[in-house]
């Protein structure tokens, strides 16, 4: 690292420490809690190691610790070069952008974690949480964590939505962003708030193979015989870990709850802000909004762009893995 770079590094390692001073002094430390350590959590290892294997992919795994926290977070690496961070979507893991990070790994450096309640990191209960500060804040903490200055940022679902608020708050941080499938809350609130305050979104205590199943062709994909049965596998072990429903649940009441928030949607006033060049590649059978929301989101972005992926659901990349997978690259490797 240059001596600029260090200084600059250094200087945005302090403007993010005051920022998360701040978004400790709001959040009740009894917001995080541990993974606990038990047969769902050696499940769940075996499980990502077979769906890592299935891709053969030369993952490293190691964890970092998150400021706010004071707890481990997992983090899944591959390859080497120009900094990647991928953003899961809710719900999912580190692990779950497998079929993705197979092209990644041959040019870049691609870091997947574990957001708060998923995979192997600590367990979050967002009651009460400032959401979209708790959103920026946490994309920064990790890449402070990862002694990224600056990154390509992809989120699907709920990590597009932390992606995006990110971007608009540190654009300084991101070289180009990525959102695949609706950005959490594109549409307007009052339709985005039922879906979220429906039963069919509350994980039960319990969560069986055909909870797991029902779920991916209900939410995610248009197709479930192209999810490879080993990512299924491996999501129905993340939900069954300790805290994970309880985390999940807690999101969703607090989504519902706070009545300013509008999620993305809530953004287009800000969206010409946005800064770094941006790719929306949306389904066209995107179960949480149509494809017109994108192009609609992306005409108010300076920099933006939205493609739409035939006979795909809200995960496209697992639809149509060669079209996404093109599409991703392309973009990254472009100059403009």
């Amino acid at each position: 690292m240059h001596r600029r770079e260090f200084f600059t590094f250094g200087l945005q390692a302090g403007l993010i420490t005051l920022s998360s001073c701040r978004l400790r002094a709001a959040i009740d430390p009894s917001a995080y809690s541990p993974l606990l350590s038990g047969s769902e959590v050696d499940r769940f290892k075996e499980a990502e190691q077979r769906l890592l294997a299935r891709y053969h992919l030369l993952a490293r795994s190691r964890f970092v610790r998150i400021r706010s926290a004071q707890l481990p977070m997992h983090v899944l690496e591959v390859g080497t070069g120009k900094p990647v961070l991928m953003l899961h979507g809710g719900g999912l893991f580190g692990a779950s952008w497998a079929q993705l990070l197979v092209p990644l790994q041959d040019n870049y450096h691609a870091y997947a974690p574990d957001l708060p309640g998923c995979g192997l990191t600590y367990r979050m209960n967002f009651h009460g949480l400032p959401f979209r500060m708790t959103a920026e804040e946490m994309v920064n903490e990790i890449m402070d964590a990862l002694r990224l200055p600056r990154a390509n940022v992809i989120g699907l679902s709920m990590g597009g939505y932390f992606a995006l608020v990110f971007a608009l708050a540190h654009p300084e941080r991101v070289d180009k962003l990525v959102l695949i499938g609706e950005p959490a809350g594109s549409s307007p609130p009052a339709k985005w708030k039922k879906i979220v305050a429906s039963d069919e979104m509350r994980m039960p205590e319990r969560v069986s193979m055909e909870d797991t199943r029902k779920a991916w062709v209900d939410t995610t994909v248009a197709h479930l015989e192209r999810v490879d049965p080993t990512l299924i596998e491996a999501d129905n072990a993340d939900a069954n870990i300790p805290g994970y429903v309880s985390s999940w649940n807690s999101m969703l009441d607090e989504l519902v709850s706070e009545k300013d928030l509008g999620l993305s949607y809530g953004l287009r006033p800000e969206l010409k802000n946005l800064r770094p060049r941006t790719l929306f590649i949306w389904g066209d059978k995107d179960f949480f909004g149509p494809p017109t929301e994108g192009q609609e989101m992306a005409a108010l972005a300076p920099h933006a762009r939205c493609e739409v992926v035939a006979d795909a659901g809200h995960a496209a990349w697992i639809d149509q893995p060669d079209r996404c997978t093109r599409l991703v690259m392309e973009f990254l490797r472009s100059e403009h």
